[in-house]
C-alpha cells in the first residue's frame, strides 16, 4: 500500500514493508525567488555579458526560504556548476540552484540556449582613394576597418576592377604588395561576407611613376681661372639634400661629384679647363636618380699680348668682380720682361690705365739710388702701358714740397734742396687726350719708394686700411666735388667703407651718423663735421694673434677745440686689448692709447708742445698732422710720433695678453658718438705688428701724400 506525501506542492508516494499504507506528512517549507530568473541567451554569448539581471539572480537576497536563510546560489550549465563568463553553445540547459541553511534546494531554470543569430556586415563606404608609386611597397589600406560585423571575410566583388599589378587583397581586408607599373585610376570594390550576408565598399587606386625632382635643377655656370666647381652660382644649394624631393618615401642622400678636368669641387681650375658636376640622389624607394650639368670652359682672368709698340693689349674677363686679384702676368717687349704689379686687382684694371712693372729697376742713377746726393742724375725708364690709346707721356719729379720738374725729359739732376728734403720720386704720366694717368713710379731712396699694403699685410697680419681715393679703400658714400655715388658695383650700400686689402667693411649706424666723403681734385677725405658722425666695422677684426700694434692717421689739426675726442682704433679707449688714437681735452694734444688685461684703465702716450714733451699742445696754426703709434702690451710701452718726430713713450703697466678681436671704430665710437673727431681725416692704417723703420717712413710719406692729394 502507497502513501502520498506533499512536498512544496509535489505529490510523492511512500510505503511501508508489508504493503500497509499509512498517511505521512513531511516537514513543510517554501523557497521562492523575489525576481524569477528569466532571459533568452544565444550560442556564443555568456550569462555575465549578455543576461540582464544576472547580478540579481546570483544574489542571496533575491531568494526567501521558510526553512532558514539562503546559504548559496549556484549557476549551472547542463547540471554542472560553471563560471558566469563561460561561452554558451546551442542547446545548453541553464539553471540557478538555490540552497538554504536547512539544506533544502530549489532550481530555477532559464530557457535552453538557442542558436546564435549573425547579422549581415555593414560597410561605411569611407575608404579614401589611394595613390601609390611604382616600386614603393604598399601595406594598406586596412579595408576591414570600413566594415562592422562578425566573422567577415573579404574579397573583390564580381563587379570590381582588377587590382594594379603587384597588389593583392587578403581575406582579412588588407591590400599589400609592390606596384610594378603606373596606371589608373581603377575602381576597386571590396565585398565583406559572413553567415548573415554581405556588404560592398568602393574606392579608387592610382599608381604613379617614381619621381625625384629638384627645387633648383643643377646647372653649371661660367668660371674663371683660380675658381673651383664649388664657386659655380648656387652650387651649395643645388647639391644640398634639401634641394631634392620625392613622391614616395624620403630622400636619403645627395652625393655630388665633379666632371671634366676638375679634380675636386674645391680644386682651383686653370684657364682652358672644362668642368661641371653631377648629383646622385637616393631615396628610400625606387632607384637612384642622377642630375648632371654641362661642362663649362674656364676663362682666363687676363690676356696680354704684345701690340708691337711700347704698349700692350689687355683683355680682361668680365666674370671676376673688382676685388679679384689678377694672376701674376709677364710679357716680353723689346727683350725686357715686364710684370703686372703685385696686388693688382680687376678693379684696378677696369678703373684706370695700369702700367706693367719691369723685373729690373725702373730708376737708374749716376750715384746711389738708395741715398742720392746733389748732382746725381736720376733717370726713369719707359713705362709699358696696358692700353693703346695714350697720346702723350711725361715724367713728373716731386719732393715733399711738390712737383719740381715735369715734361718729356726722363732724367732729373738732384739739387741741394732735394737732399735737404730727403724725399724724391719720379713717375710717368700718360694722357689719352682727355684724362691723365699715373704710370710707374720710383724713388731715389729705399725709404721713399712707397709701400704696398698687400705686402704690408702679406704674412697673415690683421688690421684695417682706410685710405680714401685709393684702390685699397673704396668709399661708397655721398661726395661733393664729384658725382654722388648711390650704390657700388658689387652691391655695397651707400655709406660703406670697404678696406679691399683686409676685406673689412665699415658702415655708419644710420644716415644721420654718416660722415661726408669729399673729393677735391686728387684728394679724397672725410670732412670736418659738428655732428656725431662715425663708422663701425660690420664684424669684429681679430688682432689677437699678437700683443703688438702699429697705427698711422693723417688728419687736420683741431685748432682750439678743448673737448676730448675719439678718433679711430680697435674698440674704445678702455677696451681690453684695444689700441686707439684720441684728442685730449687740451687743444691740439693727441693721445695714443693701449690696454691689456688686468689693468683699471688704458695707458696713453701724448704729443706735447715740443718733441720729448707730453705736456702742452702743438702750435695753434692751420696744419695737417701725420700721427704714428707703436704699442707693445707685454713690454708696457706705447709711443706716439707726430710728423715723423717722437714725442713720448709711456711705460706704465699696460696689463697683459694680446690684442683683442673687436670692432674698428672710425671718427668716433658707439659709446661716445657725440665726442667724435670734428676735423678732416685723410687716412688711417692699423696692423697687429711693429713696423720696420723703412715701412714707417714709407707709410708716413704715404700719409703726407694722402693729405696733399698726390
Amino acid at each position: 500500500m502507497q502513501r502520498q506525501f506533499v512536498l512544496a506542492g509535489l505529490n510523492v508516494l511512500g510505503g511501508r514493508p508489508g504493503g500497509v499504507r499509512t498517511p505521512f506528512t513531511p516537514p513543510s517549507f517554501s523557497l521562492t525567488a523575489l525576481q524569477l530568473p528569466a532571459g533568452q541567451l544565444q550560442g556564443g554569448q555568456t550569462a555575465q555579458a549578455d543576461l540582464t539581471g544576472l547580478v540579481v539572480f546570483m544574489s542571496l537576497s533575491n531568494y526567501v526560504s521558510t526553512a532558514g536563510t539562503i546559504s548559496s546560489v549556484d549557476y549551472q550549465i547542463n547540471g554542472t556548476a560553471a563560471p558566469t563568463d563561460t561561452v554558451l553553445s546551442e542547446g545548453d540547459v541553464l539553471r540557478f540552484v538555490v540552497t538554504d541553511s536547512a539544506g533544502n534546494t530549489q532550481s530555477f531554470s532559464l530557457p535552453d540556449v538557442t542558436a546564435a543569430v549573425i547579422a549581415a556586415p555593414v560597410a561605411a563606404g569611407a575608404v579614401a582613394d589611394q595613390l601609390y608609386v611604382t616600386d614603393d611597397p604598399v601595406t594598406g589600406p586596412d579595408v576591414a576597418a570600413d566594415f562592422t560585423g562578425d566573422a567577415v571575410l573579404y574579397a573583390l566583388a564580381p563587379s570590381s576592377g582588377a587590382l594594379p599589378a603587384g597588389l593583392s587583397l587578403t581575406s582579412a581586408g588588407l591590400i599589400t604588395g609592390t606596384p610594378t607599373a603606373p596606371g589608373g585610376p581603377v575602381t576597386v570594390i571590396v565585398r565583406g561576407t559572413n553567415a548573415g550576408g554581405f556588404a560592398d565598399s568602393a574606392f579608387e587606386i592610382t599608381v604613379a611613376a617614381y619621381e625625384i625632382t629638384a627645387t633648383l635643377p643643377p646647372a653649371s655656370s661660367p668660371l674663371y681661372e683660380g675658381q673651383s666647381v664649388s664657386d659655380m652660382s648656387g652650387y651649395a644649394a643645388m647639391t644640398d639634400v634639401a634641394n631634392f624631393s620625392v613622391n614616395a618615401g624620403d630622400i636619403v642622400s645627395a652625393v655630388a661629384s665633379v666632371t671634366g678636368d676638375a679634380l675636386s669641387d674645391t680644386a682651383p681650375l686653370t684657364a682652358g679647363d672644362q668642368a661641371g658636376f653631377s648629383v646622385m640622389v637616393t631615396g628610400t624607394a625606387g632607384s637612384p636618380v642622377s642630375f648632371s650639368t654641362a661642362l663649362q670652359t674656364v676663362e682666363p682672368v687676363l690676356t696680354i699680348t704684345d701690340s708691337g709698340t711700347s704698349q700692350a693689349v689687355l683683355t680682361l674677363s668680365a666674370l671676376p668682380d673688382d676685388s679679384v686679384p689678377v694672376p701674376a702676368t709677364t710679357i716680353e717687349i723689346d727683350g725686357v720682361i715686364h710684370t703686372l704689379p703685385a696686388g693688382t686687382t680687376c678693379g684696378d684694371l677696369r678703373s684706370s690705365a695700369v702700367q706693367m712693372e719691369r723685373d729690373s729697376p725702373v730708376l737708374t742713377s749716376t750715384g746711389d739710388p738708395a741715398a742720392f746726393a746733389e748732382g746725381d742724375v736720376l733717370t726713369l725708364a719707359d713705362t709699358i702701358w696696358l692700353s693703346t690709346d695714350m697720346l702723350s707721356f711725361s715724367v713728373v719729379v716731386s719732393n715733399s714740397g711738390g712737383v719740381v720738374q715735369s715734361g718729356t725729359d726722363r732724367s732729373y739732376t738732384v739739387t741741394a734742396t732735394d737732399v735737404a728734403d730727403g724725399t724724391l720720386s719720379l713717375r710717368e704720366v700718360a694722357n689719352n687726350g682727355t684724362t691723365s694717368f699715373d704710370g710707374e713710379t720710383s724713388a731715389a731712396t729705399a725709404a721713399a719708394t712707397g709701400i704696398s699694403f698687400a705686402t704690408l699685410f702679406g704674412s697673415g697680419e690683421a688690421g684695417v686700411v682706410v685710405m680714401p681715393g685709393t684702390a685699397d679703400t673704396i668709399c661708397y658714400t655721398e661726395t661733393t666735388g664729384a658725382a654722388a655715388i648711390t650704390v657700388c658695383g658689387d652691391g655695397d650700400p651707400v655709406g660703406t667703407i670697404h678696406d679691399t686689402v683686409n676685406d673689412v667693411y665699415l658702415t655708419a649706424p644710420n644716415t644721420a651718423n654718416r660722415a661726408t666723403y669729399r673729393v677735391n681734385g686728387n684728394r679724397a677725405y672725410f670732412s670736418k663735421s659738428a655732428g656725431a658722425q662715425y663708422y663701425v666695422s660690420t664684424a669684429p677684426v681679430d688682432l689677437s694673434g699678437s700683443d703688438r700694434a702699429s697705427a698711422l692717421i693723417a688728419l687736420e689739426r683741431p685748432g682750439s677745440d678743448t673737448t676730448f675726442r675719439y678718433i679711430a682704433g680697435l674698440g674704445n679707449n678702455n677696451t681690453s686689448g684695444g689700441v686707439n688714437f684720441s684728442k685730449s681735452s687740451t687743444a691740439r694734444r693727441y693721445l695714443a692709447y693701449h690696454r691689456g688685461a688686468g689693468v683699471g684703465s688704458a695707458i696713453a702716450a701724448a704729443t706735447g708742445s715740443s718733441p720729448g714733451s707730453s705736456s702742452g699742445s702743438l702750435p695753434n696754426v692751420a696744419a695737417n698732422d701725420v700721427l704714428r703709434m707703436q704699442s707693445d702690451i707685454s713690454a708696457d710701452a706705447v709711443t706716439i710720433w707726430a710728423n715723423g718726430v717722437e714725442y713720448e713713450t709711456d711705460s706704465r703697466n699696460a696689463g697683459s695678453g694680446n690684442l683683442a678681436s673687436a670692432n674698428i671704430n672710425f671718427l668716433s665710437n658707439p659709446s661716445s658718438a657725440s665726442n667724435g673727431y670734428r676735423d678732416n681725416v685723410y687716412g688711417y692704417v692699423l696692423i697687429n705688428r711693429h713696423l720696420t723703420a723703412q715701412e714707417a717712413t714709407a707709410l708716413e710719406a704715404g700719409m703726407q701724400d694722402q693729405i696733399g692729394g698726390v
